[in-house]
């Protein structure tokens, strides 16, 4: 069982033991890149602390952007009514921007968080800062200046700016030695298949492993997007299986999806689809730069796989060697690399690199840069 205090940052498997508790009360300093678990924990927290028959006497959400320390303060002391506790979900705080005596008071109220209250610090999109050297200020003569004093502004301001930083270690710190501090991370990628396999199911419709692995590959690892896009599949299609086709025409897919797919088109000689692609992605204003750094992606792993299938390895050891989230990638294209030659890859890489480094010096429109690189490759696909 999860005691607080337990002097260690625990996570999701851990959270659902800790939702078992009869008692929920003290601290949960909640952070991480997973902003579906963040919020879902967060919700069942407090759905655990208080019973719904009590919520708009006990359950108290605040907006961090517009929360001062002193409501918080007034919030957590309250004394719940009618119940054993109360509940105060505080979303975002902006702790970075707090004056030094609101830091000090917010770090007293965590610290001394009542029995009978269950605090939720939930960081939703604030991320811990890290910390940044200031240079040095230039002395004036060897000693400093004519009193022999260095300049104490910059000093204060290094001071600042440290205390700043840290006030996430201060919390995270309380949090770990008298509370939780629960750390959402994104999940694996078989994971994310399972979640869809199951989350299939639960809509009335079935997906294979491979094809769930596809809609992770092609949609994203965001929990939220991924439930979302499920949604809209299983709304849509007719039949009960999920294909591939149906999430190539249904679901919105990441740019590296699809500039993945305007890359096949370019070396399977369908040029207008590709450029199709393209224009689809500049109507939708995606910066070109992204475009252009997600195009050097699949020309980089077909390149692996041809130097890999020359000395006898397969996609799937690649994938390891490479720390690939998973082989299906590699896999997929290991059909359309056959056809090319080792000096081909080579060739469009070099170009690659050469638009790569056109569009960061923005001397040249970004959109002409592009189409002028696909026309080139399509050219060395050609010959």
């Amino acid at each position: 069982m999860i005691k607080k205090g337990s002097a260690r940052i625990i996570g999701e498997k851990d959270i659902r033991s800790l939702l078992k508790n009869e008692k929920l009360d003290g601290l949960y300093f909640i952070f991480g890149d997973e902003s579906f678990l963040k919020l879902y924990y967060a919700d069942e927290i407090a759905k655990k602390a208080v019973s719904k028959d009590f919520e708009d006497f006990n359950m108290h959400r605040l907006d961090g952007k517009n929360t001062s320390v002193e409501m918080i303060k007034n919030a957590v002391e309250a004394l719940p009514m009618l119940s054993e506790y109360s509940c105060v979900l505080v979303d975002d705080l902006a702790i970075y921007d707090l004056n030094p005596q609101d830091a000090e008071n917010l770090l007293a109220v965590l610290s001394d968080v009542p029995q009978s209250c269950c605090l939720i610090l939930l960081m939703s999109t604030i991320i811990k800062k890290s910390g940044r050297t200031k240079k040095e200020p230039e002395k004036q003569g060897a000693e400093g200046d004519e009193s022999g004093n260095a300049d104490s502004s910059v000093d204060e301001e290094i001071v600042t700016e440290k205390a700043k930083t840290n006030i996430w270690d201060d919390i995270l710190a309380i949090a770990k030695s008298s509370g939780f501090a629960i750390e959402m991370s994104r999940r694996s990628f078989k994971d994310l298949t399972i979640m869809l396999m199951k989350g299939a199911a639960k809509r009335g419709k079935t997906i294979d492993e491979r094809t769930a692995s596809y809609f992770v590959e092609n949609v994203g690892n965001d929990m939220a997007n991924l439930q979302n896009e499920l949604d809209k599949v299983c709304a849509f299609i007719k039949n009960d299986k999920i294909s591939s086709k149906d999430i190539d025409l249904i679901a919105v897919k990441t740019v590296e999806a699809r500039v993945f797919d305007m890359a096949e088109r370019l070396i399977t000689k369908n040029s207008d689809e590709a450029f199709g692609i393209l224009d689809t992605m500049i109507a939708q204003k995606i910066e070109p730069v992204l475009i252009m750094g997600a195009l050097i992606f699949p020309f980089v792993d077909m390149y692996r796989i041809k130097t890999a299938n020359r000395a006898g390895h397969r996609a799937e050891d690649l994938a390891k060697y490479f720390n690939y989230k998973s082989s299906y990638r590699l896999t997929k294209q290991v059909r359309i690399v056959g056809s090319l030659s080792i000096n081909q890859l080579r060739v469009c890489l070099d170009i690659l690199n050469d638009a790569d480094t056109l569009i960061k010096s923005r001397s040249i429109e970004p959109r002409l840069i592009i189409e002028q690189t696909m026309t080139r490759i399509a050219h060395v696909m050609s010959t």
